[in-house]
C-alpha cells in the first residue's frame, strides 16, 4: 500500500537523490525504486530523548490535575470497573492477558523487580515501571514497598493508559506523554459527549505501531543498574526491518502482505458481552495471545491456555524439516531445519533470555523403543543436550542467567532465536549401537515450548510461598507453583533410510539456515541452494535461490560471483531491494563505498521502516567522504532507532569531520557502544560453560546418546 512519504523523510530523500553515480542503470533503478512512507511518526531528527518528570523512567505526565480528596492518579489509572461498565468484552479480554498481569501481581515480574530494588536500590525500578507499574510510578509508590493489598499493583498496563497517552516515542523504555486529565464519559443520548470521548480515548496514535514500540523496544544502562549500555527486549526492530513492516532489504522472498502488531495480536473477535465498541458484533481483542501459557496456567484458565497453542502453532508457520545422512557404517547425522515463517518479529519474541523452546530428537525403532535420543530430558531437568531457541545473556563469568537478573546482564553472548522468514539448521549426530539395522529406523522430531526457563519458575514458585509472595498470591490468584504447560509447535517422523528429498521451500530454507554456520563451513549451502533452482517453477523462485548463493559468495568472499548472482536475479525480478543491497554489500567488500553507498540509497528510499538500510546508507556516505549526506542520512535513521548505535557514531564522525564537532552527539554513541567488556566475557563462556563454544557456531552438531 503506498502512502504520501512525510516531510521529514521526503526532504531527505530529496536531498539524497544527488548522491552516487547517475547512470542508466542507476537512473533507471531510482525511478523504480519509489519511497514508501513509514507508518511511523517522523518528528525533527534527534538525539535520543531524556527522562522526563518520572526520572530515570522515559514517561511524561500532563496536565496533572489536583481535586482535594479525590482519588489520585494512580488511583484512576487503575480503576478498570469504570470502563468495564460499557466495555465488557475487551474487559473480559484484558483481565486474561499479559497486559492485565503486567505489574506486582505477577510472580515472574514482581521476582526480578523487588531483587533490582534490593541489590539496586528502588529507583532503579521505575525503569521498569513505566511499562509494567504506570499506575504506581505516576503516583511515586515505586519508592518504597508495595503492599500485596494495593490495587495499583494489580492494574497491569491499564484501559486509561494506553488509551490515556497523548505522545509516545520509538526510543522505548514506555517513551509516552500521559494526560492526566479525567477522561470525559458519554452520556445516554447525548452525541456531543461520545464524540468527546471517542475524541480522547481513540485518537490515531491508539492505532500507530508507535504505541507498542514505546515498551516493546527496551534497553538497560546506568539507570537500571547495568554498568554499561545493552539492549533489552526487542521486537520492533526485526519487525520493522522486515516484509511484514514493508522492508524488502533482507531477502529476496515471497510476495507478502504487510502487517504490524495489532494485525497479529488483535485481531477483531464476536463480542458475547455487548460491548459498547462492537461493530458488526465485533471488537478488536484485548487478550493479545502470544506465547504466555504459563501465565494462563497460573490463573487456571485452561480455556486460554488453549488458545494461546492454538494461535502459537497457526501463527508460527513453522517449517520444519529433517534430513538424514549415514556419516560412517554405523553414523547417523540428521539436519532439522526450523524456518520463521509466520512471526513477524525473532521466534520465540519478548524477553529471549527466558523463554525455553527446544527440540526433541529420538531414533525410534519398528516398535516405538527408543535407540537414540537428544533433548529428551529437558522438559524434566533442563538438561540433555537439547537446542534451545533463546538468547544467551550473560554476567561476567560468562554462564547464563536464567532468573532475569537484568542488572546482573553484561552481554549477549549468542542469539539462537529466529528472526522473521529466517532459518535455522541444527544438526545431530550419533552412532547406533551394534546390529541395529538403520533401514528399519526412523526419527522423530518435536519442537517444544513452555514460557519460561524452570529456573525463573522454580524461584518465583519459592518466592510465592514467602508471607509476602503468599499475601500477593491470594489477592492475585496467580500461582506459580503449577507446572508450567510444554506445547509441541510442530511434529515430523522421517526414515533414516529412503527418506523423500526436501521440496523447493525445504531446500530453500536448509540453504538459509546453513548461511548462518561459521566461514569455513558455509559452503554446505550450496548444495540445497542448487537443488532448489532446479525445483523452482517461477521467476521469483529463481531469483529467491540466486540471492542466497550471492549471500554465500559475499560470505566466502567471492565479490565478483555475488555480483554474477545478483544481476541474474535482477533479471527475473526487476529493481527489487534485497538485490541492490547485495550489490551494495559486494562493493562494501571491495571499499568501492561510493558505489555501495548508490546502492544502499535505493534500498533506504523504499524503506522507510528501517533503520538497518539507513544505518548502512551512512555508513558507506561517510566512508566514501561524503560526510553532509552520511549526517542527513543518519538523522533520518535515528527517527527510526534514537539509540542505534551506527547511527549515533556516524552523526558524531561525520560532525567531526564537517568541523562541527558536538560534545553532545559524542556523548549519545559512548553512552550506547558496545562494551569493550562483551569479547572477554565471550570468551570465558567459550571456555568455560558447556557447550557454549559449539552454540557460538551457529550450525555445530548436538549428540544422539543411546538411553541409560
Amino acid at each position: 500500500m503506498r502512502r504520501t512519504t512525510s516531510a521529514l523523510t521526503a526532504a531527505a530523500l530529496v536531498a539524497f537523490a544527488a548522491c552516487g553515480s547517475t547512470s542508466d542503470d542507476d537512473a533507471r533503478r531510482s525511478v523504480a525504486l519509489q519511497p514508501r512512507a513509514p507508518s511511523l511518526p517522523a518528528p525533527a531528527a534527534r538525539l535520543p530523548p531524556t527522562p522526563g518528570d518520572l526520572l530515570p523512567a522515559m514517561g511524561r505526565v500532563t496536565e496533572r490535575e489536583v481535586h482535594p480528596g479525590a482519588a489520585t492518579l494512580g488511583a484512576r489509572l487503575a480503576d478498570v470497573a469504570l470502563c468495564e461498565g460499557c466495555h465488557e468484552d475487551v474487559a473480559d479480554g484484558f483481565r486474561a492477558s499479559a497486559h492485565g498481569h503486567a505489574s506486582f501481581d505477577n510472580p515472574l515480574y514482581r521476582v526480578a523487580v523487588e531483587r533490582l530494588a534490593r541489590e539496586r536500590g528502588t529507583a532503579a525500578t521505575r525503569v521498569c515501571g513505566g511499562c509494567h507499574d504506570i499506575a504506581l510510578l505516576v503516583d511515586g509508590a515505586l519508592d518504597g514497598p508495595v503492599e500485596p493489598s494495593d490495587r495499583r499493583a494489580h492494574a497491569g498496563i491499564s484501559c486509561r493508559s494506553c488509551h490515556g497517552f497523548s505522545a509516545v516515542d520509538v526510543v522505548g523504555n514506555g517513551a509516552w506523554t500521559l494526560d492526566a486529565r479525567d477522561i470525559p464519559l458519554p452520556r445516554e443520548g447525548d452525541a456531543e459527549s461520545l464524540r468527546a470521548h471517542k475524541e480522547r480515548t481513540a485518537p490515531p496514535l491508539l492505532r500507530s505501531v508507535t504505541l507498542c514500540v514505546t515498551c516493546h523496544r527496551s534497553f538497560l544502562d546506568g539507570a537500571s543498574g547495568n554498568p554499561h549500555a545493552l539492549v533489552g527486549q526487542d521486537d520492533a526492530t526485526p519487525w520493522a526491518r522486515s516484509v511484514y513492516a514493508g522492508s524488502l532489504a533482507e531477502r529476496v522472498d515471497e510476495d507478502l502482505p504487510e502487517t504490524d502488531c495489532r494485525g497479529c495480536h488483535m485481531p477483531t473477535e464476536a463480542t458475547r458481552l455487548g460491548d459498547a465498541a462492537s461493530k458488526d458484533g465485533r471488537v478488536r481483542s484485548h487478550r493479545f495471545l502470544g506465547g504466555h501459557t504459563y501465565l494462563a496456567a497460573m490463573r487456571g484458565d485452561d480455556a486460554t491456555t488453549r488458545a494461546v497453542a492454538a494461535r502459537m502453532r497457526a501463527a508460527l508457520g513453522m517449517h520444519v524439516v529433517a534430513l538424514t545422512t549415514p556419516s560412517t557404517e554405523r553414523g547417523i547425522e540428521l539436519d532439522v531445519v526450523v524456518r520463521n515463517l509466520g512471526v513477524g518479529h525473532n521466534f520465540p519474541g519478548g524477553v529471549r533470555d527466558a523463554q525455553d523452546t527446544w527440540l526433541e530428537v529420538s531414533i525410534v525403532g519398528e516398535d516405538g523403543g527408543l535407540i537414540l535420543g537428544a533433548g529428551l530430558e529437558h522438559e524434566a531437568t533442563g538438561l540433555g543436550g537439547a537446542h534451545v531457541f533463546a538468547s544467551h545473556a550473560a554476567g561476567d563469568s560468562g554462564a547464563r542467567l536464567l532468573e532475569r537478573e537484568t542488572h546482573l546482564f553484561r552481554t549477549t553472548v549468542f542469539d539462537a532465536t529466529i528472526p522473521p522468514r529466517d532459518a535455522a539448521v541444527i544438526r545431530f549426530a550419533g552412532e547406533l549401537p551394534q546390529g541395529v539395522p538403520r533401514a528399519r529406523l526412523t526419527a522423530l522430531v518435536k519442537l517444544r515450548h513452555r514460557s519460561r526457563t524452570p529456573a525463573l519458575r522454580d524461584v518465583a514458585c519459592r518466592e510465592s510461598k514467602t508471607v509476602r509472595g503468599a499475601r500477593f498470591r491470594r489477592e492475585s490468584g496467580l500461582d506459580p507453583c503449577v507446572m508450567q504447560p510444554v506445547t509441541t509447535l510442530a511434529e515430523v517422523r522421517v526414515p533414516l533410510v529412503g527418506a523423500r528429498p526436501l521440496d523447493f521451500d525445504g531446500e530453500v530454507a536448509r540453504g538459509l539456515g546453513l548461511l548462518r554456520g561459521v566461514s569455513e563451513a558455509v559452503h554446505e549451502a550450496a548444495a540445497p541452494l542448487a537443488r532448489a533452482y532446479t525445483l523452482a517453477r517461477t521467476d521469483r523462485e529463481r531469483a529467491i535461490v540466486l540471492s542466497a548463493e550471492a549471500r554465500l559468495a559475499l560470505r566466502e568472499g567471492r565479490a565478483a560471483d555475488a555480483l554474477s548472482a545478483a544481476a541474474q536475479a535482477d533479471e527475473l525480478v526487476r529493481h527489487h531491494p534485497a538485490v541492490a543491497r547485495l550489490r551494495g554489500d559486494a562493493h562494501k567488500t571491495e571499499w568501492r563505498l561510493a558505489d555501495a553507498a548508490q546502492e544502499y540509497g535505493a534500498v533506504a528510499r523504499v524503506s522507510p521502516r528501517d533503520d538497518g538500510a539507513f544505518a548502512e546508507w551512512a555508513m558507506a556516505l561517510g566512508g566514501a567522504g561524503r560526510f553532509a549526506s552520511a549526517h542527513d542520512a543518519a538523522r533520518v535513521g535515528l527517527v527510526l532507532q534514537p539509540r542505534g548505535a551506527d547511527l549515533l557514531r556516524v552523526q558524531a564522525t561525520s560532525l567531526d569531520q564537517l568541523a562541527a564537532s558536538s560534545k553532545e552527539a559524542t556523548g549519545a554513541f559512548l553512552s550506547v557502544r558496545l562494551p569493550e567488556i562483551a569479547p572477554r566475557i565471550r570468551a570465558a563462556c567459550s571456555a568455560r560453560v558447556a557447550g557454549c563454544a559449539a552454540e557460538r557456531m551457529g550450525v555445530h552438531a548436538h549428540r544422539l546418546e543411546a538411553p541409560p
